[in-house]
């Protein structure tokens, strides 16, 4: 059994050498990305044209969370705040409201945001991911594992779901339900390098802790 693990674990790592090889070239020569200049100006006219329309804020927010010219949480937070108040029901910009909290590692308002979404949509896979991601942070490993598992349950192709998931069975060294997440994340994505140097570290730690 443990020849088994070590020739499993030297296989995983060979593997990883490889990949990090290819993706290595493939970085070498990235994608521009060209900026939409004119897409908050033509936001603004809308919202000028229409001042009650909470999609005009909700995608202005977008542009000032993601945006490469006009980045700004805290004109992104008013932005989805003022979509909120027109539409209550507004699942996504409670959503993206709580991405942005949680990025400046307000949790429990990103957490209350993510509540919200998943109240208003009990569907909302990536609610409970982000939400996982969150309770795994907080080292609260019951609520992310729980909400890792109603994210697969939902999607069962979310290979991030079952990464993260992995990861929280590492902290707990249960390294046999860990290595079968990373092996079902690899089955899903062969080329996540951060699942094939996690599943070569959890045999290694099967090793250390039969």
């Amino acid at each position: 059994m443990m020849k088994k693990i070590l020739h499993t674990a030297l296989i995983t790592c060979s593997n990883l050498l490889v990949m990090t090889t290819v993706c290595y070239s493939q970085e070498a020569f990235p994608c521009p990305t060209v900026p939409d200049y004119n897409r908050i100006a033509e936001i603004e006219q809308a919202i000028k044209l229409n001042p009650n329309d909470p999609e005009a804020y909700f995608n202005r927010g977008i542009e000032y969370k993601e945006g490469m010219i006009y980045p700004s949480d805290e004109k992104a937070i008013a932005d989805f705040n003022q979509a909120i108040k027109l539409d209550p029901s507004y699942v996504k910009a409670y959503f993206n409201r709580g991405l942005v909290y949680s990025e400046l590692k307000d949790y429990e308002k990103a957490i209350g945001d993510f509540n919200q979404a998943i109240k208003l949509n009990p569907s909302h896979v990536k609610a409970y991911f982000k939400r996982g991601l969150i309770y795994s942070e907080l080292k609260d490993y019951k609520k992310a594992i729980g909400d890792f598992n109603q994210a697969i349950k939902l999607d069962p192709s979310h290979v991030k779901a079952y990464f993260n998931r992995g990861l929280v069975y590492s902290e707990l060294k249960d390294y046999e339900k860990a290595i079968a997440d990373y092996i079902q994340a690899i089955k899903l994505n062969p080329n996540d390098l951060d699942v094939h140097f996690n599943l070569a570290d959890a045999y290694s730690k099967l090793q250390d802790y039969p």
